[in-house]
């Protein structure tokens, strides 16, 4: 048997049941605080739209534009270092 005929269904099952519960209610905070992250950066960095998966240095952003985010950021989620 092997893949193409089913050999590892079960097993597929079971990875994706155990990949939901994982998931589970922090999965919305993340995407909470993703969102909160994106306005704080959208608003420091007007005209200019990033992802989470940019780097702001690569994509020639001024100095003074990454410390306003870092500023906001931790405003917003004090002592934590950030998100």
């Amino acid at each position: 048997m092997s893949y193409a005929d089913g050999e590892f269904d079960a097993d597929l099952k079971e990875l994706a049941a155990l990949r939901v519960r994982s998931a589970g209610p922090e999965s919305g905070t993340r995407t909470a605080n993703r969102a909160e992250a994106q306005g704080i950066c959208d608003a420091a960095l007007r005209g200019k739209r990033v992802t989470s998966h940019d780097n702001l240095f690569e994509i020639g952003r001024q100095l003074a534009e990454l410390i306003r985010i870092h500023e906001q950021i931790d405003r917003e989620y004090p002592g934590t270092g950030g998100i």
